[in-house]
């Protein structure tokens, strides 16, 4: 399992060096104000993304070879469904969009919006064939290669258009990249993403599967708004120039989160599978999550001392106060990095509905903090609190999970005995 860790590794680090090593030079291109736009949108995809497919795409790797073409089928149908429903709530909100936008930008925006989300889900539909087949050296050379795109049709474009529309085609035009590039492997390897119209096969998959509806998709909806509430509020309440300084922390802090912790979520979750649900696994969970621990609490403590100097040399210093924030939004990335294993045990295991009530009741308790703080606090103050608050509870949920799955195998382990006596 670690030659499969390194292999991801290896390649999502070249790609997150990619991103790192851009980064100076688009925030010398574009304007806070530009980029701020170009993270509200992100945020705003990241948000609508599990409800197009419905997190159908990860049932891929528990699914028979011959399940697959159902659950694609499905995916592709519900993300169809959803960008009627993102068409029509544009016609019954189209006065105040094109007083917010202006007439031409909302159709450019919807347009985008829209492909953006249909080749994401297909995307996701190809990228877990390819997890599940094991070709983790094909997802990592994909990244890299969507990534040298990307930063550079970024780069090329703000030399000659700087302006939040190049950012924004950019990341569309992207995903479809990364498509063609995802069923190029597939067509080599003579596999294929297949479709079936047998509606009663759809309907029973969806059913057997209806974990991922019901409890994954809207739990992590909860989870993207949890972190996305702070950077609207900001933006609503101090502009684009300082959202950018908040979603910038963020996207920097989440390298790590993307590098590692994906990295291993990758390999993991079908691994634990494989394996079910047993002592092994447990073992495999707890050493994963203190390693993660002590690596989120290494790069927090490095950000806490040498952030403002680092972000001066690196971005420049009209982009300094991005500092102040990431040094207390690091406080969430060490638990969200020490977290991936333990998201990788609760669907491998079927939690998800324990998954869903955590976020329920933590999006809740962070509204109500947040919304405390906001009326008591100013600025920065808000989101210390707001941090602290999100990093303790995805520890005690990590902890719980850990605790369920021991508690589970015991009563497992009782009845067997009862049975053999």
């Amino acid at each position: 399992m670690l030659r499969k860790v390194t292999a991801i590794i290896s390649g999502t680090l070249v790609a997150q060096l990619i991103n790192v090593i851009s980064l100076p030079i688009l925030t010398r291109l574009f304007t806070p104000a530009d980029i701020g736009v170009q993270n509200v949108f992100l945020s705003t995809l990241n948000i609508l993304m599990p409800l197009v497919s419905l997190s159908l795409p990860m049932a891929i790797i528990q699914t028979k070879r011959n399940d697959e073409k159902y659950v694609n089928t499905a995916a592709i149908l519900f993300t169809l469904l959803f960008i009627v429903f993102i068409c029509i709530f544009f016609i019954l909100f189209y006065d105040y969009m094109v007083s917010s936008f202006g007439t031409k930008h909302i159709y450019f925006l919807l347009i985008i919006l829209i492909m953006t989300l249909f080749f994401n889900s297909y995307q996701q539909l190809i990228e877990y064939k390819l997890i599940k087949a094991g070709e983790y050296s094909a997802i990592s050379k994909i990244s890299v290669i969507t990534s040298l795109y990307l930063n550079g049709f970024k780069i090329l474009g703000g030399i000659f258009f700087s302006n939040f529309w190049c950012l924004l085609v950019a990341i569309f035009s992207a995903v479809p990249f990364k498509v063609l590039l995802q069923y190029n492997n597939i067509k080599i390897k003579k596999e294929e993403i297949l479709f079936s119209l047998n509606t009663a096969k759809i309907k029973k998959t969806v059913f057997k599967y209806h974990d991922f509806i019901l409890y994954r998709s809207p739990q992590a909806l909860l989870s993207t708004l949890s972190l996305s509430i702070p950077l609207y509020f900001i933006t609503l309440n101090s502009g684009l120039s300082e959202a950018a300084f908040y979603s910038l922390a963020l996207t920097l802090l989440m390298l790590p989160v993307n590098l590692i912790g994906n990295s291993i979520t990758t390999v993991l979750y079908p691994e634990l599978v494989k394996i079910g649900k047993s002592k092994c696994a447990v073992n495999i969970v707890f050493k994963y999550f203190f390693v993660l621990v002590l690596v989120g609490c290494i790069i927090s403590s490095i950000i806490f001392n040498f952030g403002s100097p680092i972000i001066d040399l690196f971005l420049g210093f009209k982009w300094i106060k991005t500092a102040e924030y990431a040094s207390w939004l690091s406080i969430i990335m060490i638990f969200q990095l020490a977290n991936r294993p333990i998201i990788s045990a609760v669907t491998a295991f079927s939690y998800q509905h324990l998954m869903l009530w955590f976020e329920i009741i933590a999006f809740i308790v962070k509204i109500g903090v947040f919304y405390l703080a906001v009326i008591f606090f100013k600025g920065l103050d808000i989101i210390k609190i707001y941090s602290v608050i999100s990093g303790g509870m995805y520890f005690i949920f990590s902890m719980y999970i850990v605790y369920r799955i021991k508690f589970d195998l015991g009563y497992k382990n009782e009845k067997e005995n009862n049975n053999y006596k």
